[in-house]
């Protein structure tokens, strides 16, 4: 058997993993578990991450989110927005980066009119799904070096976090 990491799917979702972040809620005893998936969009120069409210859910502040980088530390959101609004009613979270984008990330430019697939009505969304996140929990006491070298994979084409359902 082979420990060699293997990605298990095409180019389109290797691509578009680069216009979304998995986000963490870090709890009271410093650990940080995993909560949801932000996308990654510009519009008119300015940078934004886009969640579901619903992730603010049961308490969580959103002072306590945090995404994980391909340095494998913990990033809190809060330190790079500029600011944030809530959506109850349409389940969303907008983050405002201003003019802050994230190193080795893609962003939706939502500046282009027409997008390919949209004239033949094909949409996608591509995240990190709870139930096949690889990184569920990660206690305080784990390393950064231990965590980037277990869900950090670098190829030719760059960083690739091993956390979606489609990598093995």
């Amino acid at each position: 058997m082979s420990n060699k990491f293997t990605y298990q799917s095409d180019d389109y979702d290797r691509q578009s993993q680069r216009f979304v972040i998995p986000l963490y809620v870090k709890d009271e005893l410093d650990s940080y578990e995993y909560s949801s998936t932000g996308t990654l969009v510009s519009y008119k120069g300015y940078h934004f991450i886009i969640f579901a409210a619903h992730a603010l859910g049961g308490g969580v502040e959103f002072e306590n989110i945090y995404t994980f980088g391909s340095d494998g530390d913990f990033y809190r959101i809060m330190d790079f927005a500029d600011d944030y609004q809530v959506f109850k009613e349409e389940d969303i979270v907008i983050v405002d980066c201003f003019n802050r984008a994230l190193k080795n990330k893609n962003y939706f430019n939502l500046d282009i009119k027409s997008l390919n697939g949209f004239d033949k009505k094909h949409f996608a969304w591509t995240g990190f799904p709870a139930s096949k996140t690889k990184l569920k929990k990660a206690h305080k006491s784990s390393s950064k070096e231990a965590l980037e070298n277990k869900f950090v994979y670098i190829d030719e084409s760059g960083n690739t976090l091993k956390m979606p359902s489609t990598l093995r």
